[in-house]
C-alpha cells in the first residue's frame, strides 16, 4: 500500500545531487517530496520516477531564498498526511566574485538558502522523527559543489 512506503522529502530536487539522490530513493522505494524553483523539472521528474518504479511522487513548491519559504513548505508536507522518513536539505546557491563587489540582496538570498531555510526545515521536521524514534537527515554543503 502507498502510506505504507517511506516518505522523502528532498530540496533542490531539480537538479545535481537532489536530483541523482531522488532517483536513488525511488528505486529504493520511497515516495517522494520534491521540492525546489524549476516547477517543470521537478514534474517531469515526478512522472518520471513514479512510472518506473510505481512510487508517489509530488512537487512541492518552493523558493527557499525567501523568508518563511521552509514553513509554507512544511505546511504543504503536513497537508498530505504523511509523515516524513528522511529529509533531504540539498538545495543551494552560490555567486562568484568579488565579495564586496556582490550586491547584498543577492547576498542575503543565499544565506536564506544554505543556511537559514536548511535550519528552519530541519526544526520542522525533526520534532516528529524524535518522537518516533526513526527518521534521517542530510545535509549537503552545497557551497562545496561550487568550489
Amino acid at each position: 500500500m502507498a502510506d505504507q512506503r517511506p516518505v522523502a522529502l528532498i530540496t533542490g530536487a531539480s537538479s545535481g545531487i537532489g536530483l541523482e539522490l531522488a532517483r536513488l530513493f525511488a528505486s529504493a522505494g520511497y515516495d517522494l517530496y520534491l521540492a525546489g524553483r524549476n516547477r517543470a523539472a521537478l514534474t517531469a521528474l515526478c512522472q518520471q520516477l513514479s512510472d518506473k518504479h510505481a512510487i508517489q511522487a509530488d512537487v512541492m513548491d518552493a523558493d527557499l531564498a525567501k523568508p518563511g519559504a521552509a514553513q509554507e513548505l512544511f505546511k504543504q508536507v503536513v497537508a498530505k498526511n504523511r509523515l516524513i522518513d528522511v529529509l533531504v536539505n540539498s538545495a543551494g546557491v552560490g555567486l562568484r566574485g568579488r565579495f564586496y563587489a556582490l550586491e547584498w540582496p543577492r547576498q542575503l538570498e543565499i544565506i536564506q538558502v544554505n543556511q537559514l531555510a536548511l535550519v528552519e526545515l530541519t526544526s520542522l521536521v525533526l520534532p516528529s522523527m524524535l518522537g518516533r524514534r526513526q527518521g534521517r537527515i542530510l545535509n549537503l554543503g552545497a557551497l562545496a559543489g561550487f568550489a
